[in-house]
């Protein structure tokens, strides 16, 4: 290397100083961050609380609209159930005799929805959970104390 050459390789093996980026204040930096955490946080809580109402209001009109339908059908029904009574003393000619035919008809619906109702109910029961507590239990039982 010839002397010329000397402080060009010196010039390229320096580099800028490193520096640290300035230290922010914690005494502004932290209470600030916490004061936004907290809007947010209301902000959030705002927005949840107008959600459960509108939620509310949505539940409130769904139950009123299920008791309409439910009125509309029990209405329904018991018209069905008027015809058939009239279709029955027409044939037959005697009303106590429709009545009867009536009434058992409808007491066969009614037995037909109660064990539709009590095998959709049985799962409820947690039957398997049941199950597996008693095998878990059963050891436990038998076992004489000590």
């Amino acid at each position: 290397m010839t002397e010329a050459e000397e402080p060009a390789a010196q010039a390229d093996t320096t580099q800028a100083p490193i520096t640290a980026p300035a230290p922010t204040d914690t005494r502004t930096a932290v209470p600030g961050a916490l004061d936004a955490v907290i809007e947010m946080g209301a902000a959030l809580l705002g927005l949840a609380r107008l959600e459960a109402g509108r939620a509310g209001r949505g539940l409130l009109w769904a139950l009123l609209f299920g008791i309409a339908i439910m009125v509309l059908v029990a209405s329904g029904l018991l018209l069905l159930v008027a015809l058939l009574l009239l279709g029955f003393v027409h044939a037959s000619g005697s009303l106590a005799l429709a009545l009867v035919l009536t009434i058992l008809v409808l007491i066969v619906g009614v037995w037909l929805l109660l064990r539709g109702l009590r095998r959709v109910l049985r799962p409820l029961t947690l039957p398997a959970t049941r199950a597996e507590l008693r095998a878990v239990l059963e050891p436990l039982r038998s076992k004489p104390p000590a």
